[in-house]
């Protein structure tokens, strides 16, 4: 599978799991909404979890930084891909 394949999958894997603000009606991606902001936590635990990083990514009662925002966006991406790549073999 092309990387572009998979880059498209895990997009589709987003929206499925409505970590991306996608509204059909008007057609465009916007800011992350109180809603999406909550899924994408929940959704960023669970990788954390099965990857055993929870202690790395958890940031104890503070508000996490941009690195490590950045990170768990890292790590949901990385997880989402090697699920659809397990998945296509």
């Amino acid at each position: 599978m092309k990387e572009s394949e998979i880059h498209s999958m895990v997009v589709l894997h987003y929206l499925r799991l409505g970590i991306v603000p996608y509204y059909p009606g008007s057609g465009v991606l916007i800011k992350p909404d109180r809603k999406t902001r909550r899924k994408f936590r929940k959704v960023w635990r669970k990788a954390a979890r099965e990857l055993d990083m929870i202690e790395k990514l958890s940031s104890k009662n503070e508000t996490p930084s941009q690195n490590l925002k950045g990170y768990r966006q890292s790590i949901v991406y990385s997880w989402i891909r090697n699920k659809i790549v397990k998945k296509s073999n």
